[in-house]
Formats: structure tokens, C-alpha cells, sequence
């Protein structure tokens, strides 16, 4: 009803310019920083504590005093997860205004969730199935689904490489990753083409360095190639014929542009997608189910009609509320 209601905080360049173009109060901020520390994690300490390590007192007075200036009711943002999102919710919530924020990237499938350190009052998140896993961190009352725009750009794949392997871990420790690619490279040093997608927050001359050590230790003399931000996933996805994904959210893009997915099973957790199906693999048995795909087309067709069966529960709702009937109904 009334535009200046809303303070949208996004770091999208194109949502800025959808709120200038229409009149919405809007702050636009651009960073690459989490507001928690994966090193923290690494070294024992919980999330809690990590939190504790930021400082953020420098943002209180800024933003009580643009709060007092522009007298929202409700503060919208990306994702808490991100350092001015998080401040702008906590003051928001000192100031009693409402906050709103938005799922990122797949719910992990944990008991262990960043989510139970949430501050904004809703979360918007994409489907059923990740209300269900936000329940373990989230009052229900708290979680609104309104599926996501988010994959809207994915394209189905046009051609491939039927050598084309795409692997896609999450953060791990150097350690760790080590010991989880040296497995894996082992077990498929016969096929070419092999391309790794690290997470942006990686560098990748230090992983593509643990690469080269592998492959010369194992004496592997296939292609492999090493990338981080610096290449969109989607490119990537053209030209791969399967996907093996190890505990990462970019399996959605994966299953949205008809690639083959193997979810990985290294240490005998839960799959994010795959939980009753053939496709959540142990890395012993990843170079048979590569080749069954390859040489199996009725095989690999049934993989990828489960995957987006699966797909609809991630990221759609058949009992939609949409964000803008919420926000009414909130005002």
C-alpha cells in the first residue's frame, strides 16, 4: 500500500535498480564476507562463537540513526548469513521494526544449522522441503514458503562432452579436501575431461596446487581443471555429462539443467536430494556408475526423471503464498 513502508537491503545490482526504478527505499551494499568464519568451524569453535569474533558496534549508530530518518515497518534483506544483513536485522529488531530475509542456497539436511543463530522475525524459503529442514532450527510460525525466482536463467543442457566430469565439493579444510579429492581422483583417473568447481571463497591456486600433487603422487595423466569464481557454474553445466557433487547447493543448478547427478557418500551421511535413491554413490563405486551411465541411456534417463520429480519439492510449493500477500498482511 505504501511503497516507503518497505526498506529492501539487497547486494543484487539488478534488484537496486528494479527499487530506484519503482520507488522503493532501497540500500544497495556489495561484499563477499559471511558474518561467521569457515575457519572458525574448522578449528572446533561453534557458530555462536564465531559470531562473537565479528565486531559490529561501528554499524549501531548508523543504523538506528537511518532507521529514526526513514521510519520503516518492515527491513528486507538477502540473507542473514551476510555481514550488513545481519546488522540491519538486529537493530531492526532493537528498534521494533519487522525483518523479513530470504533463502540463499539448499538447507543443509542437519541437525547442526546456521539457521538457529537467525535473527530476522520470517524467513521466505523455496519449498516444502526446506521448511521441513528449518523446523529443526526455526518456529514454524517463522517459515513462509514462496518458492524462488532464483533458477530461473538455468537452461537445459543443448550438447556434452561425454567425457565432461563436473565435480562440485562445498568448504572443506585443505586436509580434508585433500583426502576427499585424492579418493575421488583415484577412483575416475581413467576419464578425461574432469573439471572442479570450487566454492568462491576458496583459492583456487592452493587447491589447484593439492590437485597437481595428487595427480603427480598417483601418477593420474588425466585433464583436470581447476576454477572458482572466476566461471560461471552454468557455463560449466553445458558441456557436462555428469555432475558429482559433494555436500554443495550447486546440485540444484546441476539437476535444473538435466545433468546427471551423482551425490556423493563419503562418510555416510545424508544426501540433500537422494535419500532413498541409487544416485547418493560411495566414491568405491564411482568409476562403474559413471561407466553404467554412459553405456546405459534408459539407465541415465530413469536418474534424471527422479531428480526432477525431487526437484519440485526443493524449490516449489503447491500452496504458494506469495511474498507480496504476506507482506499486506503483515502492514
Amino acid at each position: 500500500p505504501d511503497k516507503m513502508d518497505l526498506l529492501i537491503v539487497t547486494n543484487h545490482r539488478s534488484v537496486q535498480e528494479h527499487c530506484l526504478k519503482n520507488n522503493f527505499s532501497c540500500v544497495f551494499f556489495k561484499t563477499s564476507s559471511y558474518n561467521f568464519d569457515f575457519s572458525d568451524l574448522f578449528n572446533g569453535y561453534t557458530i555462536n562463537e564465531s559470531f562473537i569474533f565479528k565486531d559490529y558496534r561501528e554499524y549501531i549508530d548508523f543504523l538506528s540513526a537511518l532507521y529514526i530518518r526513514i521510519s520503516p515497518r518492515i527491513v528486507i534483506t538477502t540473507q542473514d548469513f551476510l555481514l550488513p544483513d545481519f546488522y540491519f536485522a538486529k537493530v531492526a529488531n532493537c528498534s521494533n521494526i519487522q525483518t523479513i530475509t530470504h533463502q540463499h542456497g539448499e538447507i543443509p539436511n542437519s541437525e547442526k544449522s546456521l539457521y538457529t543463530v537467525l535473527f530476522s522475525d520470517y524467513f521466505m524459503c523455496w519449498g516444502e522441503v526446506s521448511k521441513e529442514r528449518l523446523k529443526r532450527s526455526l518456529d514454524e510460525d517463522r517459515i513462509k514458503i514462496v518458492g524462488t525466482t532464483k533458477f530461473n536463467k538455468i537452461r537445459a543442457k543443448n550438447n556434452f562432452s561425454e567425457g565432461d566430469i563436473l565435480i562440485t565439493p562445498t568448504v572443506f579444510s585443505v586436509d580434508q579436501f585433500k583426502l576427499i579429492l585424492n579418493s575421488i581422483l583415484v577412483e575416475i583417473k581413467d576419464f578425461n575431461g574432469i573439471v572442479i568447481k570450487i566454492h568462491p571463497s576458496q583459492d583456487r591456486e592452493e587447491i589447484k596446487d593439492i590437485i597437481d600433487e595428487i595427480c603427480r603422487l598417483n601418477e593420474i595423466t588425466a585433464s583436470i581443471k581447476v576454477v572458482g569464481k572466476e566461471v560461471e557454474l552454468r557455463e560449466l553445466l553445458g558441456n557436462a555429462f555428469i555432475m558429482i557433487n559433494i555436500k554443495s547447493g550447486a546440485y540444484l543448478e546441476g539437476v535444473l539443467s538435466g545433468t546427471s547427478l551423482i551425490d556423493l557418500d563419503f562418510d555416510g551421511g545424508n544426501s540433500p536430494l537422494f535419500q532413498s535413491t541409487d544416485a547418493f554413490i560411495k566414491v568405491s563405486d564411482l568409476k562403474n556408475e559413471i561407466l553404467k551411465r554412459k553405456l546405459d541411456t534408459k539407465y541415465n534417463d530413469s536418474i534424471i526423471r527422479n531428480q526432477n520429480v525431487l526437484l519440485k519439492k526443493i524449490i516449489f510449493s503447491f500452496n504458494l503464498e506469495t511474498e507480496i500477500e504476506f507482506i499486506k498482511g503483515l502492514l
